[in-house]
């Protein structure tokens, strides 16, 4: 209910912890609870610089795409988690 407090607890873990990704994805998720998208998308696109196959980042990612008004993008960012979810088995 309060990303913007969030927001500070996460980035002052990455502080110490700049390389984690599941960290710096949860950022970019309060980004996007905070109703800022195109910072949610730039953050989650960083992530996947770093590790093209992070399943969540992609799911995630056309979740800002799509509050972002990028229809078209949200769709290739979910056929891209599709590609890269974990296997079940």
């Amino acid at each position: 209910d309060q990303p913007q407090v969030a927001i500070g607890h996460y980035q002052k873990y990455l502080e110490i912890k700049p390389d984690d990704l599941a960290v710096q994805t949860d950022l970019a998720t309060m980004f996007l609870a905070s109703g800022e998208a195109e910072r949610a998308v730039r953050a989650y696109d960083a992530v996947l610089k770093v590790d093209p196959k992070f399943f969540q980042a992609h799911f995630n990612l056309a979740l800002a795409y799509r509050a972002a008004g990028q229809v078209e993008a949200a769709h290739a960012s979910l056929e891209r988690a599709r590609d890269n979810a974990p296997d079940e088995k």
